[in-house]
């Protein structure tokens, strides 16, 4: 239990949730800390795991024709697997706030954003500029989190009542292919075997130029970003890198006023 806690959106009566409210809680106090190493990698075990269980729980109701609950809970799958991807990252990047981990894990909102974020990069068109991709990102994000919704409760908008039974076959039959596609790739990009070759390979690239490409150049960035994990060629992204490494290390070495 989080003791300190205080909803604001419930102090201004605009949560319309009950009195603890994971979602919207804020911490009075300084945040927890960010897990240990060994316990964000037993985290991304264990959100992976619990994802694919998610997903074979909305396959069933599915194909029991629960159509509604199969696509919430086929939702919920793919932000606990945004969660395993966000262990992962913490890992990577030192620099993550605690502020920042904790509600990438637990705000949905963030879930469902760094889950569309990925599923972009692996689609054969491009991306685009960053700016724009997180604008996208975000709207399928909130669309997909109201629609995860409707499939749970008994709403009222516009002068209209809204049921859980008008998300159909095809909504939550989409939904469940969209994760298990996602799933597939986890298993393949971040595999539970080769998981500490995995990392110690990502952070070289960040210590060789990624973070200096990354915020300098972000739009060329995602595009090579994007080549590699979709086609496998690491050639742009290791010619941005060297460009950035050599700028950063011109930077270094120009004498300071």
């Amino acid at each position: 239990e989080r003791r300190g806690a205080q909803c604001r959106a419930h102090t201004n009566n605009a949560c319309g949730k009950t009195p603890r409210c994971d979602e919207h809680e804020e911490i009075a106090s300084a945040p927890p800390p960010r897990p240990p190493r060994s316990d964000l990698l037993g985290l991304f075990r264990a959100a992976l795991a619990n994802s694919k269980d998610l997903l074979q729980g909305a396959q069933l109701l599915a194909d029991a024709g629960s159509f509604p609950r199969a696509f919430a809970l086929a939702t919920l799958s793919w932000e606990e697997l945004s969660k395993a991807h966000l262990c992962l990252l913490a890992v990577l990047l030192s620099e993550m706030t605690p502020e920042d981990f904790w509600k990438g894990f637990r705000d949905h909102g963030s879930k469902l954003n760094r889950a569309y974020a990925f599923a972009g990069f692996m689609q054969p068109e491009s991306v685009g500029p960053v700016a724009e991709h997180a604008r996208k990102v975000t709207g399928q994000s909130r669309s997909t989190d109201k629609q995860k919704l409707r499939g749970l409760y008994v709403d009222y908008r516009r002068g209209r009542i809204q049921l859980p039974t008008q998300i159909g076959e095809m909504a939550a039959r989409k939904q469940i292919n969209a994760v298990r596609e996602a799933l597939v790739l986890a298993d393949t990009a971040f595999s539970v075997e080769s998981l500490d070759e995995l990392l110690a390979s990502a952070s070289v690239l960040m210590s060789n130029g990624l973070r200096d490409a990354i915020l300098a150049d972000p739009d060329a960035t995602a595009a090579a970003m994007q080549e590699a994990l979709r086609d496998g060629s690491q050639e742009g992204l290791q010619l941005l890198m060297a460009r950035h490494t050599a700028i950063a290390a011109t930077q270094d070495e120009s004498p300071q006023p």
